[in-house]
């Protein structure tokens, strides 16, 4: 199934960031929850460390999976060349 090259729209991105929005609040949610059921205890180092380590792993991976379902998803013909000495160096100007 290919896919017609039109990008998606404004519906699109609010979408994006609800569902976004809603995966991070039900994250912090079951991480309240397990606390306070006992399941999880935040004042273990380990416990603390996994947690600051695994949740944004958590959001990347539901912000793969929103892009992918919404159509943000790129392939490697849609990248375009970069040259970095074309680009103009915004400090260049500045007023020191």
């Amino acid at each position: 199934m290919s896919r017609s090259g039109v990008s998606p729209g404004p519906i699109a991105e609010q979408l994006f960031e609800n569902g976004f929005r809603s995966a991070a609040i039900g994250g912090l949610s079951l991480i309240g929850y397990l606390h306070w059921v006992g399941a999880l205890s935040l004042l273990e180092p380990v416990t603390v460390v996994l947690v600051a380590l695994l949740f944004p792993i958590y959001l990347v991976f539901v912000s793969m999976l929103l892009a992918a379902w919404l159509g943000y998803d790129r392939d490697e013909t849609n990248l375009q060349r970069v040259d970095g000495e074309a680009v103009d160096d915004p400090w260049e100007q500045w007023p020191w």
